[in-house]
């Protein structure tokens, strides 16, 4: 062997490495798996005693969201949050109802809801919106630290786009995670476990 070749790390070099690294895992949780983009709102006049959601409150301030059929999961979402974000303003509302008229990713609205983002003369707004998380992340607390990464399929000016959008977490526990939503394990070298 000639003393002045490079040689290649070695395989005990890299498992050492690994062995004194910190594991981050990102896992989605306060941050929305899909963002809805370039959505359409607009406003119905709402039956509250004829709801498709039925034995769900009405919230007190009425922002209820009438979700298109295209997303509506055989009522799966009924009484879930949504945030959305139109002129410049964000709020959340209650999915109560379904819009066999709406295309995918566009919301009909409340009156009441519809007013906080604009005039009902306008009667068309767009904007983003999400279902609001509601993750069990029992054991795991969130973490500033590592990278994000974002990831955005194509999108035309005809229709939505969907971004995802992981959340770094760091293990707090010995918790079990949850093996229902993906998950993205990153190997920081040189931190302690």
């Amino acid at each position: 062997m000639c003393p002045n070749k490079i040689r290649p790390p070695s395989l005990a070099l890299f498992f050492a490495l690994i062995s004194t690294s910190k594991l981050i895992i990102a896992q989605d949780s306060d941050t929305p798996e899909h963002v809805f983009e370039n959505s359409r709102f607009t406003f119905y006049d709402v039956d509250l005693n004829n709801l498709t959601c039925k034995n769900f409150a009405v919230p007190a301030d009425q922002r209820i969201v009438s979700l298109n059929t295209q997303q509506w999961d055989n009522g799966a979402h009924c009484g879930e949050k949504v945030q959305i974000e139109a002129s410049e303003l964000i709020t959340e509302g209650t999915i109560l109802d379904e819009c066999p008229g709406c295309g995918f990713s566009n919301l009909d609205l409340s009156p009441e809801f519809f007013s906080v983002y604009g005039d009902l003369a306008e009667g068309l707004l767009t904007g983003f919106w999400h279902f609001e998380a509601t993750s069990t992340t029992s054991g795991l607390s969130s973490s500033n630290s590592g990278p994000t990464t974002t990831s955005s399929s194509s999108s035309s000016s005809q229709g939505p786009s969907e971004t995802s959008t992981p959340l770094s977490l760091s293990p707090t526990s010995e918790a079990p995670l949850d093996t229902t939503k993906p998950h993205k394990v990153q190997v920081v070298v040189g931190a302690s476990v």
